[in-house]
């Protein structure tokens, strides 16, 4: 099958994952470039006169259609297959993936790369800083365990585009921040995130797989 478009990202790329995922549910023939030389060839006047950010992920199609921002990828991608269900059955319903999409985005992962930055040297050591990116991140894990008390999957009693952002941004969460002890305390995160990564059309993506012990 002729490939649609061409993904740009890297294979650890935690933002490139929500797009694979929606590529791999939706079975979309897109061809997936994650062998050029990152971080030369994303700066390069070729793709940045594709690409003005010079960010990845990136997509384009085979019409000279570009875009850059992972959000606008992974619904653009899950539109162009609409009996997949990823982006739901009413208005109502893609309300509510683009409420858990945001939410993931700025209430969870925001805060697990700010906090990564601060333990890896990125940006000086502040203990009172990472205290208080702690204290926003767990309550937004409070909103989301209490959200899967009685649910399988966030929207509706199908995967959305809005599970499969959740696990991509839960992945790094469990490297970094959602460790041991809090994974005791957000039983229903866990088994979402199991749930969503062990899906058959799933389970080839790179996800986390190996938590962390203990939150530095």
């Amino acid at each position: 099958m002729t490939s649609i478009g061409k993904l740009w990202t890297i294979s650890i790329q935690p933002t490139g994952r929500r797009i694979r995922g929606v590529i791999a549910f939706t079975a979309l023939p897109v061809e997936i470039s994650d062998n050029f030389k990152y971080p030369e060839t994303n700066r390069s006047p070729e793709f940045k006169s594709k690409f003005l950010s010079g960010k990845i992920p990136a997509f384009e199609d085979n019409d000279g259609f570009y875009l850059f921002e992972t959000t606008a990828i992974a619904e653009y991608v899950a539109s162009l297959a609409p009996k997949s269900g990823l982006l739901g059955t009413s208005p109502k319903e893609l309300a509510l993936i683009h409420q858990w999409v945001s939410f993931a985005d700025a209430e969870i992962a925001k805060f697990t790369g700010q906090i990564s930055q601060l333990l890896d040297g990125t940006v000086p050591y502040n203990k009172e800083i990472h205290a208080k990116l702690t204290e926003i991140q767990i309550r937004s894990f409070d909103t989301l365990d209490k959200h899967l008390s009685n649910r399988a999957f966030l929207v509706s009693d199908k995967i959305t585009l809005a599970d499969i952002t959740m696990a991509s941004v839960l992945s790094p969460a469990l490297n970094f921040t959602l460790d041991a002890t809090l994974r005791a305390k957000y039983p229903n995160i866990v088994e979402f995130y199991e749930r969503i990564i062990n899906h058959p059309k799933l389970k080839g993506i790179n996800w986390t797989r190996e938590y962390v012990a203990e939150a530095k």
